[in-house]
């Protein structure tokens, strides 16, 4: 049986009166530090608390983490995986060392690391994704010893 409902009695309001405003301190005035923070004399740019951190990418072949620009992509997308050079397609992503050796041990297990980071692609498909990610290691990398010319 539903119990009765008892009329509501409102709750006392207990209320603070407000303080007088006069003894307050006239607000300072606005200053260019005030509103853009100390300045470095040498480099003339705002200086803040902390500085803003680059994105954070573990590499699936060595498992070393290091910055997102470092790193090379593979993504899934709806038209497959594919190597991912300017890293701006849409999907899911795995990164890699620019690095034949992680390339290698990606491979060495079988692209499995790959098939879980991307999620559920066939092995064929990741074994195609790190052959392309390979050519382009092997394409782009700098014999050690070798000087880069402007006008070569």
């Amino acid at each position: 049986m539903p119990s009765p409902m008892l009329p509501r009695t409102p709750m006392p309001i207990h209320r603070r009166p407000p303080e007088p405003r006069d003894h307050l301190d006239p607000a300072p005035a606005a200053t260019s530090e005030a509103i853009e923070g100390p300045r470095n004399p040498e480099e003339g740019v705002p200086l803040s608390g902390t500085a803003p951190r680059a994105p954070v990418r573990t590499c699936i072949g060595c498992r070393r983490a290091r910055e997102q620009r470092a790193l090379l992509r593979v993504a899934r997308t709806p038209d497959g995986v594919r190597f991912d050079p300017d890293a701006r397609l849409p999907g899911r992503g795995a990164y890699l060392c620019p690095d034949p050796d992680c390339i290698a041990a990606a491979r060495r297990r079988g692209a499995g690391a790959l098939r879980r980071a991307l999620k559920g692609i066939a092995e064929g498909e990741a074994t195609v994704a790190l052959d392309q990610l390979e050519n382009h290691v092997v394409y782009h990398q700098v014999p050690a010893g070798t000087v880069r010319s402007e006008n070569a």
